[in-house]
């Protein structure tokens, strides 16, 4: 079987909680080749662990999603055992991934994927859809949920099996994208449902708002362990 690859590059920093010298240090990088078995297509990859393990999203020639995991040069692809559409996102440094897989009937879950192939499903209760979006390496999972036909997703942490609901102050649609290590989550909010999103950062039940400078819309996507947050945003 034929193998599709792509280039992926690296992210510029949008906030740094280190001096400036270090940020700018960091927008040097280089590129990489990520490839999987599979015929057409498009890879599209979302997480990084610092073992080099990557994880994302492989859409095929039918636009169904399947999720895979990349290292050592070689990309496999993984479907959630019945589903419809599997995706992969994050993954922490001990090897487990975290993605969302879709059922027949349009319902989705989340599921963890350890480094052994074992997986793990879950569901914020009441919720007829629930994404899950990173992980640490404390096995905490956030993400996004909605009852069926909701106007706007809430954000959720889960730890074991408890979950905690994560909503920015007065916004109708709240949807984390990743945590650290430390318990620093960041992600994007809408105060309506006309609004444009704006990036958030909460940690220690407060949460802070972030719009990059002159942008409309601002989403932050990862924070690593040095809350360096990175993300992207749209200018008028």
């Amino acid at each position: 079987m034929r193998s599709y690859a792509i280039s992926i590059s690296c992210f510029l920093i949008l906030i740094s909680t280190l001096p400036q010298a270090h940020a700018q240090s960091t927008q040097s990088c280089t590129t990489t080749i990520i490839t999987v078995n599979a015929t057409g297509g498009n890879v599209s990859p979302v997480g990084i662990n610092t073992g080099g393990t990557v994880t994302g999203t492989f859409f095929d020639t039918s636009f169904a999603s399947h999720g895979f995991k990349w290292a050592n040069g070689t990309g496999q692809l993984y479907d959630f055992p019945g589903a419809v559409q599997t995706q992969l996102v994050g993954i922490n440094d001990l090897g487990t991934a975290v993605g969302t897989f879709s059922n027949s009937d349009g319902s989705q879950m989340g599921f963890t994927l350890d480094k052994d192939g074992q997986t793990s499903q879950f569901s914020v209760p009441g919720a007829f859809t629930t994404v899950a979006s990173g992980i640490n390496n404390r096995g905490q999972v956030v993400g996004s949920s909605e009852p069926f036909r909701a106007d706007g997703f809430t954000g959720f942490l889960k730890t074991g099996n408890t979950f905690k609901t994560i909503q920015f102050p007065g916004a109708i649609s709240t949807t984390p994208f990743s945590i650290n290590n430390a318990g620093e989550i960041v992600g994007e909010f809408r105060q309506t449902a006309d609004a444009q999103g704006q990036g958030f950062t909460f940690k220690d039940g407060k949460s802070t708002t972030f719009q990059f400078p002159g942008s409309t819309f601002t989403e932050l996507l990862g924070v690593n362990a040095l809350g360096d947050r990175v993300g992207d945003s749209i200018t008028s």
